[in-house]
Order: C-alpha cells, then sequence, then structure tokens
C-alpha cells in the first residue's frame, strides 16, 4: 500500500512540474497535465489567449517536454482552450443545457449540466432545504460543472448570491472568484434577469461572471494560442 502511495505522490508530482514548466510559454494562461502511474504523459490540457499560430504552440509544447521531460508527445494528446479570441470570442462559450433540483426528506440537491461543442460537463452541490438554499446550491453545481469543462484549470468559488430589484425587474446576482495558473484569483459579478425561472437565470448569472473571467483572461495573453482549439 505504501509503493502505491509513493508512486501516486511520484506521478502527481512529475505532472505538476510539467504544468509549471507550460505555463513559461508565450500566451499560456493555466495547464492541467494527465500523466500514467509512471508519469508518462495522456493529456495536456492549456488555457491560452489569441494570437499565436496553432503550429507554433504545438511545437513550443512539443519541444519543452522533450527537452524537460525526455517525452514524444503526440499532437492528438494536446488540447486548447482558447479564450478572448477577438471575432470569435463567444461563437462556443459554456452553454446551459439544463438543471434540476433532487430531494430527499430535509436533503435537496441541485444538478446542472453545461455543453461546449459536443461534450457535457456536470456539476453537483448538496444541502438542506432552506430559503435560499437551492439558488446557493445552483451557483455552486454551475461553478463546479464549470471547472470541469475547464479540467481543473481554473478553480471557480462562489462567494454571494442574491435577488434584487432593478425598477420593475428583478435580476439575479452571483459573485465569484476564478483564477488559476498564471492568473491571479480576483472576483467577479454576473448577472442576468429573472424572467420565469430563478434558478436558471442564478446559473446564467454564473456563467456571465465566469464569461468576464474569460474576457479578462484573452487580454493578458497577447501572444495568444494554436493547436486544436475549444472557444469559450
Amino acid at each position: 500500500m505504501l509503493r502505491v502511495s509513493q508512486q501516486s505522490s511520484w506521478s502527481d508530482q512529475t505532472a505538476r512540474a510539467m504544468e509549471s514548466a507550460l505555463l513559461g510559454l508565450p500566451g499560456v494562461l493555466s495547464s492541467h497535465v494527465e500523466v500514467d502511474a509512471g508519469g508518462r504523459v495522456q493529456e495536456i490540457h492549456l488555457l491560452a489567449g489569441p494570437g499565436r499560430a496553432e503550429h507554433q504552440l504545438f511545437r513550443d509544447v512539443q519541444s519543452l517536454m522533450a527537452i524537460s521531460f525526455g517525452q514524444d508527445v503526440e499532437t492528438g494528446a494536446i488540447h486548447l482552450t482558447r479564450v478572448g479570441a477577438g471575432d470569435e470570442y463567444g461563437e462556443s462559450r459554456l452553454r446551459l443545457l439544463r438543471h434540476r433540483l433532487e430531494t430527499e426528506g430535509t436533503q435537496v440537491g441541485v444538478v446542472v449540466e453545461l455543453g461546449n461543442g459536443e461534450r457535457i460537463f456536470r456539476g453537483e452541490a448538496r444541502g438542506t432545504r432552506g430559503p435560499t438554499s437551492v439558488l446557493r446550491m445552483a451557483a455552486a453545481a454551475t461553478a463546479r460543472a464549470v471547472v470541469a469543462a475547464l479540467y481543473r484549470m481554473v478553480e471557480v468559488e462562489v462567494f454571494a448570491v442574491q435577488r434584487v430589484r432593478l425598477g420593475h425587474r428583478a435580476v439575479a446576482l452571483v459573485g465569484i472568484t476564478a483564477g488559476g495558473g498564471i492568473l491571479p484569483v480576483q472576483e467577479y459579478v454576473g448577472a442576468v434577469l429573472i424572467k420565469l425561472d430563478e434558478t436558471e437565470a442564478t446559473c446564467r448569472a454564473v456563467l456571465d461572471g465566469v464569461n468576464r473571467f474569460f474576457a479578462l483572461a484573452g487580454q493578458l495573453a497577447p501572444e495568444g494560442i494554436g493547436g486544436r482549439t475549444t472557444n469559450v
């Protein structure tokens, strides 16, 4: 058992070292590396901004992994998520697919599913039913789905959920913190008009806050990205 724990710790340390090295590449904002028990790369996920040609970043990644870690990484193992890509920005943002409420006695849970391209990412939050607990859980579940969609390259936490009046309309406000890699953790606020479903509006307010984070992140990476991309 101790041998397995040591092996797992060593492979985790190898992945973290690779992630740190990748942050030194032009335009890379954050990274997540998955390795097997022997420390061999299985997948590399990068969060990066606009500007850098596809082949350049692929070449940068492959050269870094070969020189610094002695590994040949195929282009198919590299997955790039682009933020702030000019006119392309926003064309394939994370979108809310569905949310549902689950109850069992005094316990309640919210499950949120987000889509990006053909992929679906899920987040859940559970707790005790209360006047505002469902909305807070909806926000937390949405934030967790965002983290899953970004392969843990970015951490997103909810610190406030409110419903406010704006004239004769009601608005869902959600405060989040977001950051990761070279991106400092900062606070963002998302706002969405409540039409029929307050829970849905709360989920969308989280995504609005995340989009504000994406917009700022794109400005911090003038050299941008390359490779097979997913726009957010």
